[in-house]
């Protein structure tokens, strides 16, 4: 028998074909080589995303000035709605998208740069630039439609969308339900991540993939989502056939 398995091994090593013996430290070799990276290793620290606004985006924004205002009351010539609070009346001018050159127009104020900064930052620009011109001007900048930090989740769920990201820190199941959930069972889906990452100054594609049951009993792997992340859900169940001198094969 020891000189059929010699011989069988000289034949296969002339066909390119090498036999290695199985043993303890060659199985936890391959074990090794085959284990993927968790999810929590790979996005595991990355923290909740500052919202900006980006190109793309719709905003609204409101003025507010003590009486009597001086730019945004009932006599200004400009094409707005008020509402009234208190004493004083808010301004709220027109929507506006914000282009390609990351800008947006205010009245009385000139081009306002928007893209990559926080509504806060952008209130306060505004509010600068109207001081010397209206009566203690109050400014309010609001999101009415985020289109440039959003996630794409396509696959095996029910309806593939864009999620638009919100301060609340969408992690990867709440995209996965918004999509309406996955087509197959939990056991026989894998979530695959795909994200632009920094490394080495220069900006690559990290691809992460795992069993939806690992990350829906494991909230680690459940990471926090980054603009631009593409989910793909798989139809792929992790499962071996075991075949040869085994106690049956399956």
């Amino acid at each position: 028998m020891a000189y059929e398995v010699e011989s069988a091994a000289s034949l296969n090593n002339d066909k390119g074909i090498v036999l290695v013996d199985l043993s303890d430290a060659v199985v936890r070799r391959l074990v090794d080589l085959a284990r993927r990276p968790l999810m929590s290793d790979a996005f595991g620290s990355t923290q909740q995303p500052v919202t900006t606004i980006g190109r793309g985006d719709i905003v609204e924004i409101s003025i507010w000035e003590s009486p009597p205002a001086a730019l945004f009351g009932s006599g200004a010539i400009l094409d707005t709605r008020s509402i009234a609070t208190g004493s004083a009346r808010a301004s709220v001018l027109p929507e506006q998208v914000v282009g390609s050159s990351g800008t947006i127009n205010m009245p009385f104020a000139g081009s306002i740069v928007a893209a990559g900064r926080t509504t806060q930052q952008i209130e306060a620009d505004i509010a600068k630039r109207l001081k010397a011109k209206a009566n203690d001007p109050q400014v309010l900048v609001r999101v009415t439609r985020n289109v440039s930090s959003a996630v794409t989740i396509v696959g095996e769920v029910t309806n593939s969308t864009r999620l638009p990201l919100s301060p609340h820190g969408e992690r990867l199941l709440d995209a996965l339900a918004a999509a309406g959930g996955t087509r197959q069972p939990v056991g026989k889906v894998t979530v695959q991540l795909t994200r632009a990452v920094m490394e080495n100054g220069r900006v690559t594609t990290r691809v992460v993939s795992a069993p939806l049951d690992m990350v829906i009993t494991d909230p680690a792997q459940n990471v926090l989502l980054q603009p631009g992340d593409v989910i793909t859900v798989l139809h792929q169940s992790n499962s071996l056939m075991l075949l040869g001198a085994t106690t049956r094969n399956e």
